[in-house]
């Protein structure tokens, strides 16, 4: 990753107690110890704390891109503690993006950004190898936690760490703090890396990317002012028909509802978007997501919460009279068809289901009650 650093303007973050180490020219083995101290169960406490101690205060530094770069290019299965090293690669990564980001030159970020995608593709394509192989092995087993436990102690088929896959929405998450930074806006941001991963390739990282994005450009914004925090929402809210096109097009691509797993990170970032960035209410009404999220929440039981949480946040988001007519008129007919949900539920004694779908039919009832009220007389909003 070839980028221009500049010495930090300001510094951002809590300062730690220092470690005592010279974080500006260690090397990679002293760094990779210090991981692989952190996390060994048998590593006395004082050695962890040093540990700890010093692998924040080089996350801080400098330094830390060029380490997280150098622990990112690694094979996450090439050693014992490959896959912690990823990981700490990867929480420093979002972690300067989001507050070092004073620490780059102004013209290194794109640099950056596309070593970040770099990272994600080699690191997806190596994940998906090894999991394809480790699936297919005849032998191939389950076994429990080791030492390190939480993120980077489980094990999957085959004895291999599992931990390894948790980089990538981490990274993801780096990524779209990066375009939050950016000053070429959020579309181009999003135009690369669906480039980069098309629908049919890495579905669940560009899911990552667009749900972050929301997030990051707020936390972003507000760094600067609440004055133009809308500002910034603004040039996400311009890509709207983008990204309900390419949630749409993730959906069909995993076979609509029959993946449940993708289908699931649509309906999320598909209520994200319409409840932080407010979509126009065109848009949503005339998106056919609209309509697979609705049908999902009633048909399919996997997707059932997911579905009923992406509704809430259409419900909530859309209560304007006269300008969000068009999606009120478009969401009624799926709040009815969930009154039949239940009654199906409350005869199988479903409570977690029948309760998710009376709060949803009890707040949308609410909502539209109070819109229909304050609308009476309205010919334009009785039209629809």
């Amino acid at each position: 990753m070839a980028v221009s650093l500049a010495l930090p303007v300001r510094e951002e973050r809590r300062q730690a107690e220092p470690s005592g180490v010279d974080v500006a020219s260690v090397d990679m083995e002293t760094v990779r110890g210090a991981i692989a101290a952190l996390y060994a169960a048998s590593t006395e406490p004082a050695v962890r704390a040093r540990a700890d101690a010093f692998l924040q205060e080089l996350s801080r530094h400098v330094r830390g891109w060029e380490v997280a770069h150098t622990l990112l290019s690694g094979d996450p299965y090439g050693s014992a503690d490959a896959h912690r090293e990823v990981l700490f690669g990867a929480s420093t990564m979002h972690s300067k993006m989001k507050y070092d980001y004073s620490q780059l030159a102004p013209d290194a970020l794109a640099g950056v950004q596309e070593a970040l995608l770099a990272h994600m593709a080699r690191l997806h394509a190596r994940i998906t190898e090894v999991e394809a192989a480790d699936a297919a092995a005849a032998a191939a087993t389950t076994v429990g936690p080791t030492d390190g436990g939480g993120l980077a102690g489980k094990r999957t088929r085959a004895g291999r760490p599992g931990g390894v896959r948790n980089a990538l929405p981490i990274l993801a998450a780096a990524y779209a703090a990066g375009v939050a930074q950016g000053r070429s806006g959020a579309g181009e941001g999003v135009s690369t890396v669906a480039a980069t991963f098309p629908p049919g390739a890495a579905p669940p990282l560009l899911l990552d990317i667009l749900t972050g994005l929301p997030y990051e450009t707020r936390t972003r914004a507000r760094a600067i002012t609440e004055i133009r925090e809308e500002e910034f929402i603004e040039g996400l809210r311009a890509m709207s028909a983008d990204v309900l096109g390419l949630l749409t097009t993730l959906l069909e691509h995993a076979g609509g509802a029959g993946d449940s797993g993708v289908a699931g990170k649509v309906f999320r970032c598909f209520g994200v978007w319409c409840s932080d960035v407010r979509m126009p209410p065109g848009d949503v009404a005339a998106s056919p997501l609209l309509q697979y999220v609705a049908t999902a929440a009633t048909t399919v039981p996997a997707l059932f919460e997911g579905g009923c949480t992406a509704l809430a946040d259409v419900v909530h988001t859309y209560t304007d009279i006269k300008g969000d007519a068009a999606v009120m008129a478009a969401m009624l007919p799926h709040i009815a068809k969930l009154e039949a949900v239940l009654d199906s539920e409350a005869a199988a004694g479903d409570e977690a289901v029948m309760g998710q779908a009376a709060r949803l039919v009890l707040d949308a009832g609410e909502v539209y009650l109070r819109v229909t009220l304050l609308a009476s007389g309205d010919e334009s909003f009785e039209a629809h």
